[in-house]
């Protein structure tokens, strides 16, 4: 995690943007007191999305009830 005082952040924003989207986390400090903490923004409904896309491919996947046998002779039936 990377920190940097307020007069520091004021002047290299840019840079500290940068860094943050590329997944560092920034701590701001004022007088060496810790006073913001930074990182990247992350869409919460397409994590959400994502979250519900998984769930269902994992019970698709149960439904299916294919162990690695099972999936062998799908894949063998499908080039007949």
């Amino acid at each position: 995690m990377l920190t940097y005082s307020v007069f520091d952040a004021k002047t290299h924003l840019s840079a500290i943007l940068d860094k943050i989207e590329a997944g560092e986390e920034v701590v701001i400090t004022r007088h060496k007191k810790p006073v913001a903490h930074l990182r990247r923004y992350q869409d919460t409904k397409a994590q959400v999305k994502r979250a519900h896309a998984i769930d269902a491919l994992i019970k698709l996947r149960d439904d299916l009830n294919m162990d690695g046998s099972d999936w062998r002779e799908a894949i063998e039936e499908g080039r007949q």
